[in-house]
């Protein structure tokens, strides 16, 4: 019997080990998930996936972090591996990795030739404050190319780091977008150098001046006209209309007010596009649009001797939360700021060929403000500045356009330089192909002042990879906009919620007491009977 227990049980210890050893197998050639998060923030993309799959030569990721990192960076490591196992499980063999923690196994000096620093970590040891160097980078190696991530700071965006990276080592072309110059735009050097920086490590980005442009050039994918404050020429807007035909695509956004909060000034401003605009179906209206949905700004104010600064709701700077559901755009944001924005005119959207999609619009309790216009921090609002209903501040536009300057004589160039004399002859289009434009009717919110809102700096980067039809990133790039403002309520609304908080619970608990006093109440009878 004995022998029959101890067989029994080496039996069965046998059969466990033959079942972990296949699973094992098994888990190395099949990987699985479960993500019950929203948006799946912590499983690949599709778009990585299929990244990965499609990779031609083998990529080594090699990451250089230190071991026994303290809070809040000592999961990271573990983040950063469970990440690239899933990109090598659907890699098919061609991407692999390895950790290395340069100070123990005395690789500093490889770290840093790839760009990697030794970070200053502050840590506690022994109840003693030490600041000691740590490694927290990695390096991806493609053929005689590499991109580094440096620091490994916040895992939320590693998967649109390391996806962006592999693309830009495994692609051969890299996409140009221009941005006009000449009329008083925001310049990426001074006033845009968020967009400038994040746009440069997708695109080669530069600045175009039209007027003393013969052709644009054919590498150019994308153009944006971003605030301009003077008007265009008709040469410069047959520049881009030409461009358009040719395929281009097209980001026009537009201001209509020049205003200065400190000096308490606004006042319309005509950058030219108005015929331009129409021509598509569009146009920026000369106005200015309030929410009662709105940012704060810091307002100084005066009691007695005694100044002092507070926060105050500005309804000229709207908080943006009604987006459109389809477009990659904006499908995935929850908000954006803009600042002194206008209305667009939607009514000629029917009377062209074109496909029109609102991107995004004011809330249901907005308003319109014409000349003279009062943009006083102090002014007091009222409920009836709010009775308009959601107006659209964005649009997309796709389809075939057609020139503005069909059937027009064409215009004459403003300026002519050599290089320009050597220019391949132009071939003048009146009809293009498949085409995409955005216009918005505000320009100031990608302006470095509104940009520390990651919302709005990810909807402009969305914009440009939707412009240059190419959309991978978009998904990943928009899976931690967490930003959630609270919805405006009606007042009605507020005051039942506040009630229900306030009696819903005691009553609740009234009730549940009475009936089961009633319920002992009627056992004792019964036990009396």
């Amino acid at each position: 019997m004995k022998r029959k227990l101890a067989a029994t049980g080496v039996s069965a210890v046998v059969i466990v080990i033959v079942i972990l050893v296949v699973i094992n197998l098994i888990s190395v050639n099949v990987f699985g998930r479960l993500d019950l998060t929203e948006g799946d923030i912590f499983s690949l993309s599709e778009s990585s996936k299929e990244l990965v799959r499609n990779l031609d030569d083998r990529i080594t990721v090699k990451c250089y972090f230190s071991e026994d990192l303290d809070p809040p960076y000592n999961a990271n490591a573990r983040y950063v591996k469970d990440q690239l196992d899933e990109y090598r499980s659907y890699s098919g063999g061609n991407l692999s990795f390895s950790f290395i923690d340069p100070i123990k196994e005395k690789k500093e000096q490889e770290a840093q030739s790839y760009r990697i620093p030794a970070v200053p970590m502050q840590t506690l040891r022994r109840d003693k404050m030490e600041i000691k160097q740590v490694f927290m980078g990695i390096v991806i190696l493609y053929e005689d190319k590499q991109e580094v991530i440096p620091v490994v700071q916040n895992t939320a965006t590693l998967e649109y780091e390391i996806t962006r990276a592999i693309r830009k080592l495994t692609s051969s072309v890299t996409p140009k977008v221009a941005f006009t110059e000449g009329h008083g735009e925001l310049d990426l050097k001074s006033n845009m150098t968020y967009v400038d920086k994040v746009l440069g490590q997708e695109f080669e980005v530069q600045t175009i001046d039209l007027k003393s442009t013969k052709v644009v050039p054919a590498d150019i994918q994308t153009i944006y006209v971003v605030g301009p404050q003077t008007p265009f020429s008709q040469w410069e807007l047959y520049q881009l209309d030409q461009f358009l035909m040719r395929g281009g695509k097209l980001g026009l956004l537009i201001d209509r007010i020049q205003a200065e909060i400190q000096q308490g000034f606004a006042q319309p401003m005509d950058p030219g596009f108005d015929a331009f605009l129409t021509h598509f179906g569009i146009n920026v209206n000369s106005n200015m649009v309030i929410d009662a949905q709105c940012a704060q700004i810091a307002v100084q104010q005066q009691q007695g001797q005694f100044r002092f600064q507070s926060l105050k709701e500005y309804p000229l700077f709207p908080r943006v939360t009604e987006f459109s559901t389809e477009n990659l755009i904006v499908k995935q944001l929850e908000s954006i700021n803009l600042i002194f924005a206008s209305t667009l005119d939607t009514t000629r959207f029917q009377s062209t060929p074109l496909t029109f999609e609102v991107l995004a619009r004011t809330s249901k309790n907005s308003g319109i403000l014409v000349p003279p216009y009062n943009i006083d921090p102090m002014r007091q609002w009222t409920k009836a500045d709010f009775v308009t209903p959601p107006q659209p501040v964005g649009v997309a536009i796709t389809g075939n356009f057609t020139s503005f300057f069909a059937g027009k004589p064409k215009p004459d160039m403003d300026t002519i330089m050599a290089d320009n004399l050597a220019a391949i002859p132009e071939t003048r289009l009146d009809s293009g192909d498949q085409g995409r434009m955005v216009v918005w009717a505000d320009a100031d919110f990608v302006s470095d002042q509104v940009l520390r809102d990651q919302s709005n700096l990810i909807m402009f980067q969305n914009m440009t990879d939707w412009l240059s039809q190419d959309q991978g990133l978009i998904s990943i790039r928009s899976k931690d906009v967490t930003a959630r403002p609270l919805k405006q309520t009606e007042d009605s609304t507020r005051t039942l919620v506040k009630f229900i908080n306030i009696f819903l619970m005691p009553a609740v608990v009234i009730v549940f007491g009475v009936a089961r006093w009633q319920i002992r109440k009627q056992n004792r009878r019964r036990q009396l009977i």
